[in-house]
């Protein structure tokens, strides 16, 4: 009985540091496991942040190119254009060669009934190939080629699909300064199709054989419609 007390004795120290470590390591786990909820808490916090801040943008994000182009109906008139109307070879008196018309006019001032009413300006532009009479356009000369018109329209409305006119002619006058001097053709597709296109201008010169007719010049009148 004595020697088991002995025993006993000499293994409390031992046990005591077991049961020390066993507690040391049972904190430790603990402090552990919480800093772990508190990550994983965390985690989950800002992984539903990132959701969420996805969601708000997803949501506020507008839509690209906004509303579809649509092939507009109606007419405007312009009351305002400037460019020009360029010949190559220049228009020559007594000429009757092939020339290459290279058409380029921005127009503003605009107002119109039905999808014109919504023009705010815009271009027309395109190279056309016609004869000319001999007589620096006097008589309107026809071309082959084609005229596109874009569009600028007021905030909120839908934007309008280019024109395409054909049948294009061509127009100056022989007479005192200044000249006067159109473009005109047929709406083939796109907006305000089966109407009409007219460029119409003056230009200053003494006479319209030249290689360019400049529109928009100060003081001079210049328009441009459709319908």
């Amino acid at each position: 009985m004595t020697k088991c007390r002995r025993t006993v004795k000499k293994l409390q120290p031992s046990a005591i540091r077991t049961v020390q470590s066993i507690d040391q390591s049972v904190r430790a786990t603990r402090r552990l496991t919480k800093k772990g909820a508190k990550l994983r808490r965390l985690l989950i916090l800002t992984a539903s942040s990132i959701v969420l801040s996805a969601g708000s943008l997803a949501l506020a994000a507008p839509s690209f190119g906004g509303s579809p182009p649509i092939d507009g109906g109606g007419s405007f008139t312009c009351n305002h254009a400037k460019g020009s109307v360029t010949f190559d070879p220049p228009l020559t008196k007594g000429g009757t060669a092939s020339t290459t018309v290279k058409v380029s006019a921005d127009f503003s001032k605009c107002s119109g009934s039905g999808d014109g009413a919504t023009v705010t300006g815009g271009h027309v532009s395109g190279t056309l190939t016609g004869t000319p009479f001999g007589d620096c356009g006097f008589s309107v000369f026809e071309t082959s080629g084609t005229l596109t018109t874009t569009f600028k329209v007021t905030s909120g409305s839908p934007p309008l699909d280019p024109s395409i006119s054909s049948f294009n002619s061509v127009q100056g006058s022989e007479g005192p300064s200044p000249q006067a001097g159109n473009v005109q053709g047929s709406l083939t597709s796109g907006s305000f199709v089966d109407d009409g296109l007219f460029l119409g201008f003056q230009f200053q010169s003494s006479t319209s054989c030249l290689a360019k007719w400049k529109i928009g010049g100060k003081g001079l009148n210049s328009s441009f419609e459709m319908g």
